[in-house]
């Protein structure tokens, strides 16, 4: 007699994620010293989004800290778009796109790495780990602009609400070191414990709750949701 195994349907692993109504909402982190002009030095910014428009003014924010960096969508057309690095410098702001073109309503993991010490540095720009071709839109001029008296934003420019994210938001990262490739690579889509080396700032949706986006950095700021709801999700970091 043969016996046959029974196999039980695979239940879809779902965790929280912040959604924002690219009206108005948005979540602020009260700045710290762990990152503060974190890029001067060498950093790295990740987070996993999936976007359903180009947000408000189609510039909807995914990260911002004022007079530092900035993440934001870029229009391509139709229901494909592609994301902006902003660095901000005193004369002339540092633009640089990645030119793979991205679809909507596709979980997407993002990440840059950068030194704001020349105006002759370029970002790395990632997409789902891995390197993409970038175009530079500005080339930076002067001297890098100061940021440690400015909170950081998640889904919008700041706290005026004028840049809005239209989608999900989710494991964002900040490193205080430049991430190699093959680090990109190997952790863009595991969840971290928020005591690895050189990580500043980890804020994973699935440990969030009500108004507060928690920080599992230990030092580091929760962030304070305003307007934003939690969502379910099935694919991103675990």
């Amino acid at each position: 007699m043969v016996m046959q195994m029974i196999r039980r349907p695979l239940v879809p692993i779902t965790y929280p994620t912040l959604m924002f109504d690219s009206v108005d909402d948005y979540v602020a982190v009260t700045q710290y010293a762990g990152i503060n002009n974190i890029f001067n030095a060498g950093a790295t910014v990740e987070a996993w989004i999936t976007a359903r428009s180009l947000g408000e003014s189609n510039l909807g924010r995914v990260v911002a800290k004022g007079s530092g960096f900035q993440v934001f969508m870029t229009s391509v057309g139709g229901n494909l778009y592609r994301f902006t690095f902003l660095a901000t410098w005193s004369t002339t702001n540092g633009q640089w796109r990645n030119n793979t073109t991205l679809a909507m309503y596709v979980p997407t993991h993002i990440a840059v790495t950068y030194t704001r010490d020349a105006t002759t540095t370029d970002p790395l720009l990632y997409v789902n780990g891995l390197a993409v071709a970038i175009t530079e839109i500005a080339t930076p001029v002067g001297t890098a602009s100061d940021d440690s008296a400015q909170s950081l934003y998640f889904g919008n420019l700041d706290a005026s609400a004028i840049r809005t994210f239209d989608g999900s938001i989710d494991g964002i990262r900040l490193w205080n070191v430049v991430r190699t490739a093959a680090q990109v690579r190997q952790f863009y889509g595991q969840h971290l414990n928020g005591a690895e080396a050189n990580l500043a700032g980890y804020w994973p949706g699935r440990d969030g709750t009500g108004t507060t986006l928690a920080n599992k950095v230990s030092g580091g700021n929760n962030g304070a949701i305003t307007g934003a709801s939690w969502r379910t999700r099935r694919k991103g970091p675990r």
